[in-house]
């Protein structure tokens, strides 16, 4: 059992010395900032998954990085000969994921202040009050007519000469940045983490990933997990909808997770497979 340790707190920010590292977060941040002050983590179901798929030396991705909870974890998993290429737009959490990078002492990251999607452009990105208090990662790069000019990138331009995992948390633009990383995806065949909870959106992007010939499968999880990092029994997210996210794996390579739910077809949904979830569980406990 762990108990909370904050590190600093001041003029509404604050360190947390969490599960995976320390982390600067913002104290008005009601869902990752909130889950890092109550339990020391975030998402952690979904991150598991990831550092058993990251290997020593490997090439990752973290596109949608927000204050990189995800990319100090998956950096230290790769080791100082693998990479974590982190992609942030939002100003002010980008110098947040910065901070994170350099209190947790890691060389073998890259920040980039950019967006992703399928088309190199610009697009203006809103500035997000940080006295206010709210979610500052359900942020989705769209047609603003106001904020900060910032560059949208494909994957592809970047000409990496290796990708070994792919993590997308865009906000219902998921299907845009694998659009723009085909040419990537075709010749590295990465492990894919998508997420997929936009359920307007759902069948284009799972139709899009079955294109690229990869097989899925459901990953969804409350933001509550039990045996959280801080042993904190209280669920301050009793609320919220769960995370949904898509763990995708080239049809060529032979695994089978069975501790998944497949993604049946494309009109396969989060809500659709909770159920079969439930359903199978209570199945099980007859």
């Amino acid at each position: 059992m762990v108990k909370s340790k904050l590190v600093f707190e001041k003029d509404g920010l604050a360190i947390v010395e969490a599960k995976h590292g320390y982390f600067l977060y913002n104290k008005n941040d009601l869902f990752i900032g909130r889950s890092l002050e109550c339990y020391g983590e975030w998402c952690e179901p979904g991150l598991d998954i990831l550092l058993q798929c990251a290997n020593s030396g490997g090439i990752i991705l973290d596109i949608g990085a927000n204050i990189g909870t995800h990319t100090v974890a998956l950096a230290r998993k790769v080791g100082t000969n693998g990479r974590v290429i982190a992609f942030e737009p939002q100003r002010m959490v980008y110098h947040n994921l910065c901070a994170n990078v350099s209190l947790n002492r890691l060389i073998n990251v890259d920040c980039l202040h950019k967006g992703v999607g399928e088309k190199n452009a610009v697009c203006n990105v809103p500035i997000m009050d940080p006295e206010t208090q709210q979610n500052f990662g359900a942020f989705e790069l769209s047609e603003y007519k106001t904020g900060e000019a910032v560059e949208i990138i494909t994957i592809d331009s970047l000409s990496l000469q290796a990708c070994n995992l792919i993590k997308v948390d865009v906000e219902g633009m998921e299907k845009e940045v694998l659009t723009g990383a085909n040419d990537t995806i075709r010749q590295f065949r990465p492990l894919m983490f998508v997420e997929n909870n936009n359920l307007d959106k759902s069948e284009e992007l799972i139709d899009t990933i079955f294109t690229m010939d990869y097989v899925a499968w459901w990953v969804i999880a409350n933001y509550f997990r039990p045996s959280n990092f801080f042993a904190n029994e209280t669920n301050v997210f009793s609320t919220s909808a769960p995370s949904a996210d898509l763990f995708c794996v080239p049809a060529e390579q032979p695994v089978d997770f069975t501790g998944l739910e497949l993604v049946r077809d494309a009109t396969d949904n989060w809500l659709v497979a909770r159920e079969r979830i439930v359903a199978k569980n209570r199945s099980d406990d007859a």
